[in-house]
């Protein structure tokens, strides 16, 4: 049944607008069929139109106020961040690195070789998490180990060391580096290569920066890090007022003992688990022990890959009490005669810094040969900047398996110039 009707010239425009509405016109015949409106419906369209606008518009500035009012706080930070930086130092954390240095000279000129600290000397500082009168204090003891790595280091160590005598239940050693860390020198670092860039740029800028080791160092075992300015220093010690020495009272632990105990460790229970697996080297007819670099590859090749997903599972699990070490294995090989020179196993069960490079590198024996350093696991940030310092022994870093996780990304053996030491993928 259709229906159909026919207009005149006398027709209704509201009985226009009706067909074409029942018609689905849309938007274009509407439009078209409104000029034909009376006047009155058209100015009450109007005047509901703005009285709408006027009300949205009235719950969006209260709604704005409303973020506006709570935000207040975040916006005044905000702008404190602009003006200090991120990881400015406050007035009483200048007053602790005032502190800890007065503290670390007073310990060199105590000592027994007579040394005295000078004022450029590299020293870090950190605050106890929860009693901020206590002061964890590190030095430099070479030029690898700087202050940066012995705070680390040493606060993991000692909260290991806590854990395995009794005194705390858990390893706390993830707690202790939660919360920020302070490095106070002039100067710059000690680093033979850089040195002389470091003292340029000291006279332009006056900006010290952190080596490339120690900010991987702080990437991968702790938080954050904050470089006190000499020219701040100079601000707090010309204060009047004796605050930062006896109104807070701060008690110093030094952890510079604890990182040498830490590597010390690291490197009897590395090699006691060398043994344990594969024997000694000395011994005659070991057929366990790798010999060459094709032997150390086709020997930790054959793991299965549900080992490794346990592996990852079981580290998940103990975030917070770190019982187990990953099974990493690091070599030397002598690139003169092919052999392997050492080994050494990832011992970061009880203390983050202790991974297999590190055991390794900072364990072994200079010779006059070129070495490649060999890994069953890509190099994160914090051994890839480690071998890098000592690329005049390294020709090159070659490992078995890739590490998908972030602290393996962007590494110095991944960013570095043509011509530095790089690393590459064993073929299988």
């Amino acid at each position: 049944m259709s229906i159909s009707f026919a207009f005149s010239e006398r027709s209704s425009p509201s009985v226009l607008l009706l067909y074409f509405w029942r018609r689905g016109g849309g938007k274009e015949r509407r439009i078209r069929t409104n000029a034909h409106r009376p006047q009155k419906m058209r100015r009450i369209s109007n005047t509901m139109t703005t009285t709408t606008s006027s009300s949205s518009c009235e719950d969006e500035k209260e709604e704005k106020e409303e973020k506006s009012s709570e935000s207040s706080f975040r916006k005044k930070k905000r702008r404190a961040n602009k003006t200090k930086g991120p990881h400015a130092a406050t007035r009483e954390e200048k007053k602790a690195g005032k502190f800890a240095r007065e503290y670390v000279a007073g310990l060199s000129h105590g000592s027994a070789d007579g040394k005295s600290a000078k004022r450029d000397d590299d020293i870090a500082f950190a605050l106890d998490t929860h009693n901020r009168r206590i002061l964890y204090v590190a030095r430099r003891t070479s030029d690898i180990q700087s202050s940066t790595f012995n705070l680390i280091c040493g606060l993991r160590e000692l909260a290991f060391e806590a854990k395995e005598s009794g005194r705390e239940k858990r390893n706390y050693g993830d707690a202790k580096c939660r919360e920020r860390m302070f490095v106070v020198r002039k100067g710059g670092g000690r680093e033979d290569d850089t040195r002389c860039l470091e003292e340029e740029a000291e006279k332009k800028t006056k900006v010290l920066t952190l080596s490339e080791f120690d900010r991987a160092v702080v990437k991968v075992g702790h938080s954050k890090v904050c470089v006190i300015q000499e020219e701040e220093m100079e601000e707090v010690e010309n204060e009047n007022d004796d605050e930062g020495r006896e109104g807070v009272g701060y008690e110093c632990v030094d952890v510079t003992e604890f990182s040498k105990r830490a590597l010390m460790r690291g490197k009897l229970e590395s090699d006691r688990m060398i043994e344990d697996e594969f024997g000694r080297a000395e011994e005659a007819q070991n057929s366990s022990y790798p010999s060459d670099a094709d032997a150390f590859f086709v020997r930790f090749s054959n793991r299965s890959q549900e080992e490794s997903k346990g592996e990852e599972e079981e580290e998940k699990e103990e975030r917070f009490e770190r019982a187990s070490h990953r099974n990493v294995v690091a070599a030397l090989r002598d690139d003169a005669t092919g052999k392997i020179i050492s080994l050494a196993k990832n011992t970061n069960g009880g203390n983050k810094i202790l991974h297999a490079e590190m055991n390794l590198l900072l364990n072994h024996e200079k010779t006059r040969t070129k070495k490649t350093l060999l890994v069953t696991l890509q190099c994160c940030r914090m051994c890839a900047a480690l071998s890098q310092r000592y690329a005049n022994e390294l020709s090159e870093v070659v490992y078995l398996r890739a590490d998908t996780g972030p602290l393996a990304k962007m590494t110095a053996l991944q960013i570095c110039e043509e011509g530095k030491l790089r690393e590459r993928k064993h073929a299988e």
